[in-house]
Parts: structure tokens; C-alpha cells; sequence
């Protein structure tokens, strides 16, 4: 295209069949044509232009788009993915309702699963919530990591000043909000008289975990970025592809390295060690495939996507989980062998979401050229199954840090035998199907229906405030469950019991009631901090804030742009 196409060419006429039922006829010399998204395609439009030298920029700007990603040039022009901003925003929603019920669980004795254990209080509303719960944290955090992916691919550019500012832009929007959120978790746990908690695992391992761990995957996943994209595009620089592959496979070698050391010990898990090197440069391989063209090289690009999304079950789905009966795996142990597979199935994840955007264009033609109405059928004939992913299995569901799976015996045998379905990692494969049919169900469910700001006002602030309700949520819950659960002793201690309001001895005693007061209360002071923070530059740097209008990842119809140029 570079070479062959005339000045006044216009970019689309080389688009997929899906751009060209809007393609204009030929045009004159004197007009130049540029693509501009309508609805959620892009056309061709003419525009007159001034001079030579203004349609040669515009070329000149896609060729740099090309290249190394989106253009500065179009910073200004880009429409925002308004269904990545609310997913965005929903999965730190799900976090504050999953911690919300965990701290209103924590006031009750924590809800065993044994039957004859379980408190009097403990009824259809509580199981409802329990579910509920449950259901969230199997998708929760994962959807981030993938949707983290997909922005990444948006916004980083791959050469070196590129790399550089993704690089910077990682850190300064890390380090200021986890030291903000730490200082504010040395004063509330000292305001509670938990002076135990203040120590360094204790902050690192608090909620605040995911600010750091997301940089350190994002920075220690650019080598793989830059080589995926350059496989893809087909712009191969040698000395680049050999720099990337060394760095990269440092980068595997020392992950296997450390958690076989720190987490796994003498466990023998090899799908969870060989997971990150294979995958990824299995994936490179089918990205890269040599000598293939046209639709075969579109099959390839995108295998090289699917392969890194199926690799959830080949590698992560393997292995039994450590059970909550064996040392060093309890419910609530972060910090076990279990561990290695949570990390390695979020590392798919944000990979997997890379790769989908990379792709989108191989994949658009891909399915240009397949009966989609033949797996649309297929999926609906196959319907029968769908309650299957919202099953609970709650006998042998288990936490698993930031995410929820299932363990080969039951976590009480009381409550239920042991089971040959969960048994030889089928149970861990359950769990990531359930996982990948939420997060697939509701990143087509935002694409189709929530691809607009509804309100700018409401998109802009419930997507600024997302950092913010995730630092500060749980500097409330804690204090507030006590204080709504006792009332007695919280607020009324020393007055006489003729003078004490109604109510006010015994607070809220069930525990659905405590959990909607706590999650109403809670989200109440959290937007209200969110209004204090943004209301001054320092407030709004140090917690991370960034405008939305000045943050805008290309849309769809941009990165199209981009993808559909010709190699």
C-alpha cells in the first residue's frame, strides 16, 4: 500500500467486504478521501483538500499508525470504547459487593459449610448473596486482566519511545495510588487498634495487591507485545525479534524459577511451570507462520489468539488444586502452591486480550468467509447446557486468592462424598469454564448494548471513579459491619437502657441486612471520597485520576483502520 497506492487512494477501497458495501466510486484527482467511523463501521467520505502536501500527511500518518500503533495525531479524534470503560467499571463494582459480604460473613463467624455447623440466621436470603458472591469472583478479576489486555494493545506503541512512555505511564499511575492507599491503611488499622496488621506483606498483600501486580504483568509482557505485533503485522525487524525473544524467555525462565522455589516446592505441578513459555511462544509460532498469505494467513493469526485462550485448560486446568484440609491451603491462604495457577491463568488472560485486538481484522475476515449462522444455531440447539455454567457446587468450591475454583474432595465431607467429576483437574477446568462463558457472555452483552456514554457526566465519573472506590472501600467496611452489628457497644455503651433508642441494642442481626445496609453505606462514602479526591490536582495525581477525555483509547473503527492496512 505504501509503495503502490496513489496519493488520493482511498484506504477503505482495500478494506473487507464489510467496509466495501459503502465504498465510493472512483475519485477525482482533486478529492482526497479519507475513512471516518459511522455507526460501528467505517466508510469512505470525500473531503476537499487543500493542498498536495495535506493528503500526503494523512498518508504519511497512517503508514506511523501502521507501524507502531495509533497516531499521535488521532489522539484527539479517537472515540472512546465506552463498553470497555463500563466493564471496566462493573468488575470494581463486583470486587467492593464480593468484600462487602466477606466482612458481613466475618461478623457472623465466618458461615461454615457443614450443615449442622451453620448458624440459625443462616437462610435463602443468606444463600442467595453467598451465590451470588461466588458466581462474581469466578470472573471478576479475570475480566480485568483481559480487558486490560485488549487497552493495552489500544494504547502502547512498540517502538522504543513507545515502550518508554507505556513503561512511565504504568508506573506513575501505580505508585502514587498504592502509596495513597497504603498511608490510608496505616491509619485506619491504627484508628481500630489492629496496629498487628501494620506490617509490609500485610500492606502488600492487602486489597491493594492488584495496582502493583497489573504493572509488573503489563511491563514484564512487552517483549511478548512487540513480538506478537510484529508477527502479526508482518514487519519483521530481526535484531528486534532476537532482542524480545531473549528477554522474553528470561522473563519465563525466572517465573518458573521463582514460584517453584517460593509457592509449588516439592508439589508436582509441570502444567503450571510449562504453561507461560509454551503457550507463548506456541502462539508466536502461529502468529508468525511463514510463507502463509490471504485467508490461510488470517486462519494462522487467528489460531495464534484462540490457542493463547484455550491454554486456560491446557495448562491451567490440569492439576488438582491443594485442598482446603492440607497444610498451608486453607480457604483464606493466599500464599500457597494454589497460588501459581491463579497467577498463570491471569497472565493467559491479559495475553489472550492483547491478541483479540491485534487479530480483530484476521478474525473479521475469518468469519466473513464462515456460515455464522451455523454456530449461532449450534450454540441455541445446544442451550440445554447453559444452566451448567451457573451451577454452584458448592461443596467443593474453594477461594483461590483473587479467584474462586473447585478442589477434587469435598471442603467439608459432612456437607457432600467425594466426587469423580472434580477429581484429575477436572474441577479446575470446571471453574474456567465458567469463567471464560461469563466473561464471553457479558463482553458481548456491553458490545451490543452498552457501546455509549448514556450520560457523559455519569460515564466520565463512574469511569474516573473506579480507582478510587477500589483504594477506599475497604477502609470502610471493617468499621462500619462493627459498628451496624453491635450497636450496643458501638454507640450506645454507657446509656441507661430506658434512654437508648429504639432498635439500637443487637444493630442489624441478619445477615442480608447488615450486607445491603454495609454495601449501600459503603458505596455512599466511597463515591463521596471520590468527590473530595477529585476536586484538586494533587488529590487527583495521587490517586492516579486521569480525565477520560484525555485518556481515550482508540475505537473500533480506528483500530480497524490500522489493522486493515495491507502488509
Amino acid at each position: 500500500f505504501k509503495k503502490a497506492a496513489p496519493v488520493h487512494s482511498c484506504p477503505c477501497c482495500l478494506a473487507p467486504p464489510a467496509c466495501n458495501r459503502l465504498k465510493p466510486p472512483h475519485h477525482s484527482k482533486a478529492i482526497a478521501v479519507q475513512p471516518t467511523s459511522v455507526g460501528s463501521g467505517s466508510c469512505c467520505v470525500s473531503m476537499p483538500m487543500n493542498s498536495e502536501s495535506t493528503s500526503q500527511k494523512a498518508l504519511q500518518d497512517m503508514s506511523q499508525r501502521d507501524s507502531n500503533g495509533a497516531s499521535e495525531n488521532d489522539a484527539g479524534k479517537r472515540r472512546r470504547l465506552y463498553w470497555i470503560d463500563w466493564c471496566r467499571s462493573q468488575s470494581v463494582w463486583n470486587v467492593v459487593c464480593g468484600h462487602c459480604w466477606w466482612t458481613t460473613k466475618d461478623q457472623f463467624g465466618g458461615f461454615p459449610t457443614n450443615v449442622n455447623q451453620q448458624p440459625s440466621n443462616w437462610n435463602e436470603s443468606t444463600r442467595i448473596i453467598e451465590y451470588t458472591v461466588d458466581q462474581g469472583a469466578f470472573h471478576t478479576v479475570p475480566l480485568f486482566f483481559l480487558v486490560s489486555g485488549f487497552l493495552t494493545s489500544c494504547t502502547m506503541k512498540t517502538d522504543t519511545p513507545g515502550v518508554l512512555k507505556f513503561i512511565r505511564s504504568r508506573v506513575l499511575r501505580t505508585i502514587p495510588p498504592f502509596a495513597g492507599g497504603a498511608i490510608l491503611f496505616v491509619i485506619e488499622r491504627a484508628a481500630r487498634g489492629k496496629e498487628e496488621d501494620l506490617t509490609a506483606d500485610e500492606i502488600l498483600l492487602s486489597h491493594l495487591w492488584f495496582l502493583w501486580a497489573l504493572a509488573i504483568v503489563q511491563i514484564l509482557l512487552i517483549p511478548f507485545c512487540v513480538l506478537a505485533r510484529m508477527f502479526v503485522r508482518q514487519e519483521i525487524n530481526p535484531t528486534m525479534m532476537g532482542v524480545c525473544f531473549a528477554i522474553h524467555a528470561v522473563i519465563c525462565a525466572l517465573f518458573d524459577v521463582v514460584t517453584q522455589i517460593m509457592f509449588l516446592k516439592d508439589a508436582n505441578k509441570p502444567a503450571w511451570l510449562a504453561g507461560l513459555p509454551v503457550a507463548t511462544f506456541l502462539s508466536l509460532l502461529l502468529l508468525w507462520a511463514p510463507g502463509t498469505t490471504g485467508y490461510a494467513r488470517d486462519v494462522c493469526a487467528v489460531a495464534g489468539t484462540l490457542f493463547m485462550g484455550v491454554s486456560t485448560f491446557l495448562f491451567a486446568g490440569v492439576h488438582e488444586m491443594c485442598g482446603v484440609e492440607e497444610d498451608g491451603c486453607s480457604m483464606y491462604e493466599w500464599l500457597s502452591e494454589n497460588l501459581v495457577q491463579g497467577l498463570l491463568l491471569v497472565i493467559l488472560l491479559y495475553l489472550t486480550g492483547f491478541l483479540a485486538n491485534e487479530t480483530t481484522a484476521h478474525a473479521q475476515r475469518v468469519v466473513a468467509q464462515t456460515a455464522r449462522e451455523g454456530l449461532g444455531v449450534a450454540v441455541l440447539l445446544l442451550s440445554a447446557v447453559w444452566p451448567l455454567f451457573t451451577y454452584w457446587g458448592q461443596p467443593f468450591i474453594r477461594r483461590n486468592g483473587f479467584t474462586m475454583t473447585y478442589q477434587s474432595n469435598p471442603t467439608d465431607p459432612v456437607l457432600a462424598p467425594a466426587d469423580w467429576y472434580y477429581e484429575d483437574g477436572r474441577g479446575p477446568s470446571w471453574a474456567i469454564a465458567r469463567m471464560w462463558f461469563w466473561v464471553v457472555a457479558m463482553l458481548l452483552f456491553a458490545k451490543a448494548f452498552a457501546d455509549a456514554p448514556v450520560l457523559p457526566f455519569l460515564h466520565r465519573h463512574v469511569t474516573q471513579s473506579a480507582v478510587v472506590l477500589f483504594i477506599v472501600h475497604r477502609f470502610f467496611d471493617g468499621a462500619l459491619a462493627e459498628a451496624f452489628h453491635d450497636k450496643k457497644d458501638a454507640w450506645v455503651r454507657d446509656v441507661p437502657a430506658s434512654m437508648q433508642p429504639e432498635g439500637a441494642a443487637g444493630g442489624l442481626n441478619e445477615p442480608a441486612e447488615l450486607f445491603w445496609g454495609l454495601l449501600i453505606t459503603v458505596f455512599t462514602l466511597s463515591f463521596a471520597s471520590y468527590v473530595v479526591i477529585n476536586s484538586n490536582p494533587f488529590t487527583r495525581h495521587a490517586f492516579g485520576l486521569l480525565s477520560v477525555d484525555k485518556d481515550a483509547p482508540p475505537s473500533d473503527s480506528e483500530q480497524e483502520k490500522v489493522n486493515r492496512l495491507p502488509t
